[in-house]
């Protein structure tokens, strides 16, 4: 119908509920009291009237009976009474009114004798209650032992629950007033769980004229409770939900809109069709909710029934709705002596078997609601059964039904039997919901300092940053790697983005020596723009000249200019050491020194006298010796040196000259 998922649906839950019905019959349903004093015994199979009831209330009732199908007790939600028809010692003010909606729903805490009696005040701001009752005291008859105890201030006139197969335990669903969520709390062995699992989804419940009408209108789950629907009376709006068992979580909402005081509501036993009353009206319509989609859901409006009135009250026609044992659904018809009901409601249109006056109340008359109780086991009367669904899938995802995977667009249609014989049909039309498009475009960069946006457009429902954020766009500080995943109609996809953050790096062009015959090549990063001193604009350049030069650096965070200097030398290194000098101070010849036409890389002298003894030493090739030792002339004669030397432009090997001179004054 309107399930809207992308994980994987476990249709297998609901089957093994159908599987189970014929297991445990839903006698706890066997008997209800409603209206004015009103009642009926379905026990043979057949609705009778009952004219024995204690109870007079305007809306809904509940009534309980044990497993064999005979009475426990009933309330309006303000008293209770015990199977003996008498009010028990301490039923009396249990928390809500005569006329508050679905006023009251019995639920029964498993494996136990006592029950839960939920309660809701009247229209709105009233609070959610609880009392207990204990069928094992007042001689069988039951007692109150806690009542009207708070769970939440400010309800709305609406009770339902259902039970869970997953653990053998009861949900109980209300709505809180001007808000949009949904109360949900469990029942189990241990009991009430007051810690509720809250939905926030679907319209706020707020408002009306007069203020707080649109706190009214029913509340139903469906029977194998996989779906919930529930009515805004003064807003005219109907809310279809997926219920989950397991979480007790709602999701996929389906707004209906443009409805005239929706008020009953209950969907078909196979979940297709959707069963409503509007307030002042003596109609019951279908709605066809197969395909999803709340424009069609709406078209699909068929009036299937209606109701006649010998006489009215204020102008009050027919009223809630719900099943019986027999897998009935019954109207109630306001002030009058009969019921009216929908006898297929997994058929089509007229075909759903609409009866007017199907059930006769004798004496005494319904009003605007009647009994309800929650459905655990065998709520459908047939052995075999069809399951209609029409579940919207994300086009990049699948699921999986009764073991196998699908993807959309399908049309699944598949049988299952259990060990009784008893099938259970599925008819589920899968249809493709599409996946938002996005793009966070091509990787980037920044410069150092400055930062870069990084958006989508803002028209999905909701966005999911690396960073945390939760907008549509990000300002990027800092470089690495971001993502975004992007949620719309429930359907999800990602994009990633590179961001490189660039630093304010100089390219810086050493000066250099080249030899004179050679040129100088060089070649830059070809990522910038380029402006050389010549007017070309390459990446790189030959040199042969020496001099100052210029480029103009355009990178992607600045433009800039460097300068180099180039110098030009005779590579060709020639070395004379002359044999002979004179230290005598006339000007000529007085210092000893190796002529050498380039400049060296490394350069030793050392220089021995006859004996070995170090007279001079130095590691600068434009050094000279005088001829003397520790400031003292040395005697003239011949002394020896040793030439150490490094030249790299003409080898990287360090070579060497040796040889003597002779000292001469």
């Amino acid at each position: 119908m309107f399930n809207n998922k992308n994980i994987l649906i476990l249709i297998f839950i609901f089957v093994g509920f159908l599987l189970t019905q014929n297991v445990y019959p839903q006698l706890s349903n066997n008997i209800w009291y409603f209206g004015e004093h009103a009642g009926i015994d379905f026990s043979s199979g057949t609705p009778v009237a009952l004219t024995n009831g204690a109870m007079q209330a305007y809306d809904n009732t509940s009534t309980i009976s044990d497993t064999l199908g005979s009475l426990l007790f009933y309330t309006n939600g303000v008293k209770a009474w015990g199977k003996n028809h008498l009010q028990m010692p301490n039923g009396n003010n249990i928390g809500s009114t005569l006329s508050s909606g679905q006023s009251a729903l019995i639920v029964p805490q498993p494996f136990s004798t006592k029950y839960y009696i939920f309660t809701v005040g009247n229209i709105s701001n009233d609070a959610f209650r609880y009392s207990i009752v204990d069928m094992s005291l007042n001689g069988g008859n039951g007692d109150v032992i806690s009542k009207a105890n708070i769970l939440l201030y400010g309800s709305t006139e609406k009770i339902d629950a259902t039970y869970n197969l997953n653990d053998s335990s009861y949900w109980v669903l209300t709505h809180q007033w001007n808000s949009n969520n949904y109360y949900c709390y469990k029942v189990n062995s241990q009991g009430l769980q007051t810690t509720p699992v809250i939905s926030a989804i679907g319209s706020t419940h707020s408002g009306g004229n007069p203020n707080g009408y649109n706190a009214m209108g029913q509340m139903s789950f469906s029977k194998d409770g996989t779906k919930l629907a529930s009515m805004i009376y003064d807003a005219g709006i109907i809310e279809l939900f997926d219920f989950n068992s397991l979480t007790g979580q709602l999701s996929n909402v389906i707004t209906l809109t443009g409805f005239s005081r929706p008020w009953g509501v209950a969907f078909s036993l196979n979940n297709r069709y959707l069963y409503y009353t509007e307030w002042y009206d003596d109609k019951i319509i279908q709605l066809d909710l197969i395909s999803g989609i709340p424009s069609t859901i709406i078209a699909s409006k068929v009036i299937v029934g209606t109701a006649t009135f010998t006489n009215t009250s204020g102008g009050y026609r027919i009223g809630y709705l719900e099943y019986g044992p027999d897998s009935i659904l019954y109207v109630a018809k306001f002030y009058q002596h009969y019921l009216s009901a929908i006898t297929h409601s997994n058929q089509a249109g007229l075909s759903c078997g609409f009866i007017d006056n199907a059930v006769y109340l004798s004496t005494k008359t319904c009003d605007a609601g009647l009994s309800r109780t929650v459905f655990s086991y065998g709520w459908l009367s047939n052995c075999s059964n069809s399951y209609y669904d029409t579940i919207a899938v994300c086009a990049n995802d699948s699921i999986i039904i009764a073991g196998k995977y699908y993807s959309p667009p399908n049309s699944i249609n598949d049988t299952l039997t259990d060990m009784n014989g008893c099938d259970s049909i599925l008819n589920i039309n899968l249809i493709s919901k599409p996946i938002p498009q996005i793009s966070l475009g091509k990787d980037t960069s920044f410069c150092d300092g400055d930062s870069i946006s990084i958006s989508i457009p803002a028209i999905y429902d909701t966005y999911l940053w690396n960073t945390g954020d939760t907008l549509n766009s990000i300002s990027a500080t800092s470089g690495g790697q971001y993502w975004v995943i992007v949620t719309d109609n429930n359907c999800s996809n990602s994009d990633t983005i590179f961001v490189t953050n660039r630093t304010h790096s100089y390219t810086k062009i050493n000066d250099t020596t080249i030899c004179e015959d050679e040129e100088w090549y060089l070649s830059l990063n070809n990522h910038n723009k380029y402006l050389w001193y010549d007017g070309s604009n390459s990446s790189s350049i030959n040199i042969s000249d020496s001099g100052f030069y210029w480029v103009q650096i355009e990178d992607i965070c600045n433009t800039y200019i460097d300068t180099f200097h180039l110098s030009t030398i005779d590579c060709n290194c020639v070395m004379a050491v002359p044999n002979v000098f004179t230290p005598n101070a006339d000007g000529l010849n007085d210092q000893f020194y190796p002529v050498i036409s380039c400049k060296f890389d490394e350069y030793h002298i050392v220089i021995f006298n006859r004996w070995g003894k170090l007279i001079f030493e130095s590691f600068d090739q434009y050094e000279k010796w005088n001829g003397k030792y520790q400031n003292n002339e040395v005697p003239d004669g011949v002394y020896f040196y040793l030439i150490t030397y490094k030249h790299l432009l003409t080898s990287e090997l360090e070579q060497y000259r040796s040889g003597n001179v002779t000292v001469f004054r």
